[in-house]
């Protein structure tokens, strides 16, 4: 039988697959406080709030929802990627402009911004791996069976 921890794992396993692309792109593009949680009966859940200030609590104030993994954090991202995303579809700038700054043309960019990530290197491969690891990180006694 599966303890609840392992099964918070393989949840946040398949969350993570089902949405690696839009979890990078939240990432660079999101103005919210985006994050999973992993709850005491083995569930895995995406949260999201207007400010960072917001937790969510099992029995306030003695037990909080452990997050395991922070999306995007209500910042703007002004990374190269995003610049280049976003001037990309700017008719104002010149294809020559563009390709001067960038070293590589409009057209090249696409219009899927998860490969232009990707031609960055700037995609995180790893969101699962330190989900996981986060998981593994809950102290002993959060999760249902372990009490």
């Amino acid at each position: 039988m599966k303890t609840l921890r392992e099964i918070a794992k393989e949840n946040a396993s398949k969350l993570i697959s089902e949405n690696i692309d839009r979890y990078n792109e939240l990432a660079h593009l999101s103005h919210n406080h985006i994050w999973l949680e992993a709850h005491p009966n083995g569930d895995v859940t995406e949260a999201e709030e207007a400010d960072r200030n917001t937790t969510h609590w099992i029995d306030y104030p003695n037990k909080e929802v452990e997050s395991i993994y922070t999306i995007a954090n209500c910042e703007y991202c002004d990374c190269d990627v995003c610049a280049s995303w976003q001037q990309s579809g700017d008719d104002d700038i010149t294809d020559e402009e563009f390709e001067s700054r960038w070293g590589f043309s409009k057209e090249d960019v696409g219009n899927d911004f998860c490969s232009h990530l990707r031609d960055y290197d700037a995609y995180n491969g790893d969101i699962e791996d330190d989900a996981l690891a986060a998981i593994d990180d809950i102290e002993y006694g959060y999760f249902d069976d372990e009490q």
